[in-house]
């Protein structure tokens, strides 16, 4: 039985990340405006963080291999490091000058100065609680999930090598030169967390799967602690508290920050978090230069823990210019502004030089990275050195005009400019299908018109929002939503339309965002429009009357939503992004209209003439009014109108059965014998109940995600409550039985030199799970692989199929449902992507055409036949005249070309009536060619074996034709045959029907196949590995 105890690996986490990290932090933002609690979650941060940036360090610059010891001496440093720093920068003396209050508060006004500035660092540490609660439910060392078993693979290989090779050849052969050397940090925090929780034992693959679980939840935690500073910084802490909440209950950053996503998007949107608010810091306390530093290790953590660099190598090189340019106009000093420029700048340019020699093994410029240098000499540097000696305001004109000048310069006569076009381009390029494979990848896909499923309440449609516990207020909200969200959405889709047409006059692309449909989410991004015009406005009054605050932040917080925000709306990848880009829309149009209020309130009083008490009572309801409304709709996301966040609140104390059978098994035998007393009797249940050792003994049966959830519901007879459904479907998810039967197969059964041909889509499974090579895989290196792979399985011979192998040093073939069958005797799952890279590989179709479009897919497709639900007096046939047999005419799909496009018509091909089989049956689902006729005079037998329906609808019965080699049809004269000559198109010679369907393809020997039948496992008879050679 898997055993795991995640109360210790937390305890891990804790003792070597929090504790020295509050040491370091404490002492570094010693007299700084931040509250413990917040240093807490920084230093937190930093220790999660540091040691393996140091332990990535030891290994590719001194060559040290990363070990337990290794482990061991790096965390005694880090502590003995912090608390000398602790110790030097007289940081206790903080809490030996703690005094208890001389005597007790007696009413509130005495109370409230001494309670509300700890309400909010309180109130984040709870959210960021809540957030690692809900999101650290999933745990399962087989969590149903593709990408994280290629990024936890990089651990593995630190934890058995000492590091990851430069190259290695478990993928991609003979095409490819790949390796894991993708993101470091999470690599060694994952393989210093099963040290240390394993004392340096051997590898388990489960172990270090349900070990790095663990990381989604935690960066997910400091994700929103980030969202909370970056928004605070302009708005202060009570709009970043709502941004945090809102943040931390968003279906999407739920789903995608679970543990078990152990791949790189949670890192992604917590180190982005993480240096825009760092960045954000920097520029508000510009004369620290802690914050400095804080940017330059946030960027780090950025380059060297995950891959949304493009995202700020985009945003701050134009925020860099368009601030500085605001900054001559105010007439401020450049002088910190360009240190901070330079700070982040040259940090990225160094840090990605030496993430480029660590991944590629090559010393590459990364022009992307010098032109944010450029920007900060141009636009910092330059004007700064300038201008000490200009005081004029004529003369600082005639300078931004020349910088003005010297872009165009830069941008026609040097290449740095172009290089950062591509990077913009290889952005915007997301967005569009270049390849044919990315028409087939569901992520890949257009975006809808709705987002509510994603963001949830921030992009619910107005007539969907409630207010929980008071639902007579629904319609007046609902009334107000609504009147606010129409014309928002008219301007958002008359935007898009704008920007579709700007991206392809400047990159060259044709992009088509659809309709987005009428939301919150809309009226948001149409606030923060309105909230950037406000903001800037102030900013340049604030010249004339230094009442009116300037901002520092407004454009950086426009350049994060919008960009981000117009690549979300158009592809299914992004919407994660996307959300989180609403979360910081929400927040700045609700923190600019507070500070608009504000101003009006005191306008208003000063016209008044309200005396000071007044006007302090009025300021303080709006305080406190808009932040309570704000924090009241962020709350409410948890449960409208998708109630998963707070489902997994209520729920999170029920124990599940994999995590600790002993404690469930109870349960499960009084369910057993409560369905013996009703005359049932169910063997999962009750072997379950009994705590069975042979039950027990198998993984799967352990982590049974019927058993799950069950032990998760109340009563199981009824299913439970909507909030335990909504709860057990998220903490049961699992990769199906089969594929870790088949796993656990080639692990034991296949040698450590052969590779598997399998779909991508299973190609880090069979590296993590099976612990063999493969030949395709999920990071898609090689689109030329994947069509031959695809053609081999549907259109080439096996001889042909064969050739295939030998090339890529195969010998097993891995054939499996997922790619033929959609459920029961229906054709169909992933089998159109199969078809349409197959044809694009044979040059019969291309990215300009849709997925089924193209003859070839047609000719490659099975047959369809349809059967009227209630036949019209026309649609009889007459099977024989002799015998006076009738039937009913049945109908197949063609692919017809039209002016209009390919188009599928309904044409009358057969007549469905009896047949009686070789085995003395009758078979009621007979087809006879309507225009094949034997010799005397009956119609001609159509040997297709019509299983059950795959579609039944008003109009049409729909089956799936299946041909055989088996002889259960009846020949004219009596003789058993079989209907295999019968067949239609390419289909059914095709390798994968062969081998799937009918279990035998020729040359190759089926070796395995699971409990189920759901995957096949065929090894080549006659190979010779050109590596290797024979045997």
């Amino acid at each position: 039985m898997f055993e795991f105890d995640a109360i210790k690996l937390l305890l891990i986490i804790l003792t070597c990340s929090l504790v020295p990290g509050i040491l370091i932090s404490l002492s570094f933002f010693r007299k700084s405006h931040f509250h413990f609690l917040e240093k807490a979650a920084i230093g937190f941060t930093i220790g999660f963080c540091l040691p393996p940036l140091l332990y990535f360090l030891e290994f590719f610059i001194f060559g040290i291999p990363f070990s337990l010891t290794l482990v061991y001496i790096n965390i005694a440093l880090f502590y003995i490091a912090s608390a000398a720093v602790f110790l030097y920068t007289r940081a206790y003396e903080d809490f030996l000058n703690l005094k208890l209050p001389s005597k007790i508060p007696q009413n509130l006004n005495e109370i409230a100065p001494k309670i509300l500035p700890h309400i909010a660092p309180l109130a984040i540490i709870a959210i960021m609680l809540l957030t690692f609660l809900i999101r650290i439910q999933s745990y399962s060392p087989i969590y149903q999930e593709l990408d994280p078993y290629f990024y936890i693979y990089g651990a593995r290989q630190i934890l058995q090598d000492g590091g990851a090779p430069a190259l290695d050849d478990i993928a991609w052969y003979p095409e490819g030169k790949t390796n894991h050397r993708t993101a470091p940090i999470t690599n060694y925090l994952e393989a210093q967390w099963y040290s240390l929780y394993t004392s340096g034992g051997d590898y388990y693959n489960y172990l270090l799967s349900v070990i790095s679980n663990f990381y989604p939840p935690i960066v997910a935690a400091f994700m929103v602690f980030f969202i909370y500073l970056l928004m605070a910084q302009e708005y202060g802490r009570r709009h970043g508290l709502v941004a945090a909440t809102l943040a931390a209950f968003a279906p999407v950053t739920i789903l995608k920050m679970s543990a078990g996503v152990t791949e790189l998007q949670p890192f992604n949107l917590f180190a982005m978090f993480f240096m825009f608010a760092s960045y954000a810091l920097a520029l508000k306390y510009k004369n620290e230069m802690r914050y400095y530093a804080l940017t330059a290790f946030a960027v780090i953590v950025l380059l060297l823990g995950s891959n949304a660099n493009q995202i700020m190598i985009l945003v701050i090189p134009i925020f860099t210019a368009i601030h500085a340019l605001l900054l001559l106009y105010r007439k401020e000093d450049l002088y910190h502004f360009m240190l901070i420029s330079f700070t982040y700048s040259l940090t990225a340019f160094f840090t990605k030089i030496l993430f480029d020699l660590y991944q590629l093994g090559a010393l590459e410029i990364p022009f992307d990275y010098l032109f944010g240098v450029g920007i900060a000499v141009l636009f910092c540097a330059f004007p700064y050195y300038l201008l000490k000696h200009v005081k004029e305001r004529e003369t600082r004109l005639y300078v931004i005009f020349g910088i003005v000048l010297a872009c165009l310069v830069l941008l026609i006569f040097t290449p740095i400019f172009s290089k950062f076009l591509e990077a913009g381009k290889g952005a915007v390029s997301t967005m569009v299908y270049q390849q044919p494979l990315t028409r087939t990848i569901q992520e890949q896909g257009s975006a809808g018109g709705s987002f509510e499923g994603e963001a949830g309440l921030l992009s619910a449609n107005p007539q969907n929002v409630q207010i929980p516990f008071l639902p007579f207020l629904d319609g007046p909200v609902q009334f107000f939503f609504n009147a606010l969200a129409v014309p928002s959405t008219i301007a958002i889709n008359s935007l898009l339309l704008i920007a579709d047409w700007v991206v392809g006059a400047l990159f060259g692309f044709e992009t088509h965002t659809s309709q987005k449909d009428v939301s919150l989410g809309m009226m948001f991004l149409f606030g923060a429009i309105i909230a950037a015009i406000s903001a800037f406005a102030r900013t340049l009054y604030n010249k004339q009357d230094k009442r009116i605050e300037h901002s520092d932040l407004f454009m950086l917080y426009a350049l994060l939503i919008f960009p981000i925000s117009y690549v979300g709306l158009n592809r299914l990848k992004y919407t994660s992004f996307f959300a989180l880009m609403l979360v910081v829309a929400a927040s700045f149009s609700i923190g600019e209209a507070d500070k608009l209020l504000n101003y009006l309130i005191r306008y208003i009083a000063k016209i008044k003439g309200w005396a000071q008490k007044k006007r302090a009572d009025v300021l303080g309801a709006l305080f406190w009014g808009v932040f309570l409304l704000a924090f009241l709709f962020a709350i409410s996301s948890s449960l409208v109108p998708n109630p998963l966040g707070a489902s997994l609140i209520m729920e999170s104390q029920d124990v599940r059965f994999q995590d600790n059978p002993q404690a469930v098994a109870p349960k499960f035998e009084e369910l057993c014998a409560r369905l013996k007393v009703a005359g049932q009797y169910d063997e999962e249940i009750c072997k379950a109940g009994a705590l069975d050792e042979t039950f027990m003994s198998d993984f799967n049966n352990q982590f049974s995600s019927r058993l799950c959830y069950l032990s998760l519901v109340s009563d199981p007879f009824s299913g439970g409550t909507s909030m335990e459904q909504y709860a057990a479907s998220f903490r049961c998810v699992r990769i199906s039985p089969y594929w870790i039967e088949v796993m656990d197969w080639i692990e034991h059964n296949v040698s450590e030199r052969d590779r598997i041909t399998s779909w991508w889509d299973y190609g880090h499974w069979t590296n993590f799970f099976g612990d063999k090579k493969t030949v395709l895989r999920n990071e898609h290196t090689s689109h030329k692989m994947i069509g031959m792979v695809a053609s081999g399985f549907l259109d080439a011979t096996p001889e042909k199929l064969a050739e295939y192998l030998h090339y890529f040093d195969s010998r097993y073939v891995m054939l499996d449902s997922e790619i033929i069958i959609a459920g029961g005797y229906t054709f169909g799952g992933k089998y159109g992507a199969l078809n349409y890279l197959s044809c694009a590989y044979l040059n019969q179709t291309d990215v300009s055409h849709m997925p089924g479009e193209s003859e070839c897919e047609a000719e490659h497709t099975w047959e369809s036949i349809y059967i009227p639900k209630n036949p019209a007096p026309e649609e009889a046939c007459t099977i024989s005249l002799s015998q006076n047999i009738k039937g009913t005419i049945a109908y197949a799909s063609e692919r017809k070309e039209t002016p209009q496009g390919i188009q599928f018509a309904l044409s009358p091909r057969y007549c469905l009536g009896q047949a009686k089989m070789a085995d003395g049956t009758v078979n009621a689902r007979a087809t006879y060619y309507l225009d094949r006729k034997e010799q005397n005079g009956d119609l001609q037998l159509n040997k297709a074996l019509l299983f059950s329906p795959v579609e039944d609808n008003e109009r049409w019965t729909v089956y799936h034709s299946f041909y055989t080699h088996d002889a259960v049809w009846l020949s004219e004269n009596g003789m058993p045959l079989s209907g295999w000559e019968d067949r239609k198109g390419k289909f059914y010679d095709s390798v994968l029907y062969q081998g799937f369907v009918l279990r035998s393809i020729p040359g190759f020997e089926l070796v395995y196949q699971t409990s189920g039948g759901e995957v096949k496992m065929f090894k080549l008879t006659d190979f010779t590995s050109p590596i290797y050679g024979a045997g």
